[in-house]
């Protein structure tokens, strides 16, 4: 008798191990499907808004594709790219001052060889001063430029 429930408690431990192996593969696999899915989604939402974006001209597109890239970097917080193109539709808006200093910029800093041009460089560091002048924004919000832009202008107003 002895022998027959050492065997029978064997049997029981062996299928113990064997249910918790399963029930371990079993999570492993939901777990890796839900991770993949969830990858696989990201990957495509970020693929369809990086196609808009590519496309995007209007200061109401570069708008709505930044609220669209935060939306997705709430949803997948360890991952930077949303916030990466959610910063860069926000530098690329038009309407930037900052960004249309540094078009500026460049337009003056560029030999005439390569695209420089003095008189754009002059229309565009205009163009944000003006908007940068009309800046109202509190203390905490970006306000570079404004010396920079000043600075360029009055270099282009020496020549």
């Amino acid at each position: 008798m002895i022998s027959s429930m050492k065997i029978y408690n064997i049997n029981i431990n062996k299928k113990k191990e064997t249910m918790k192996k399963a029930i371990l593969i079993i999570t492993a696999t939901i777990s890796t499907y839900a991770v993949i899915n969830a990858q696989d989604a990201y990957t495509e939402q970020m693929q369809q808004q990086v196609a808009k974006l590519d496309n995007a001209t209007t200061v109401k597109d570069y708008q709505q594709l930044s609220g669209n890239f935060l939306r997705i970097a709430d949803a997948e917080k360890t991952q930077w790219l949303p916030y990466y193109y959610a910063a860069f539709c926000n530098a690329t808006n038009p309407d930037n001052p900052r960004a249309i200093y540094l078009e500026g910029w460049e337009k003056f800093s560029t030999p005439k060889m390569w695209g420089g041009d003095k008189t754009k460089a002059k229309e565009l560091l205009t163009s944000a001063k003006q908007k940068l002048d009309n800046n109202t924004s509190p203390g905490i919000e970006p306000h570079w430029g404004k010396k920079e832009v000043d600075e360029l202008l009055k270099q282009l107003n020496k020549q």
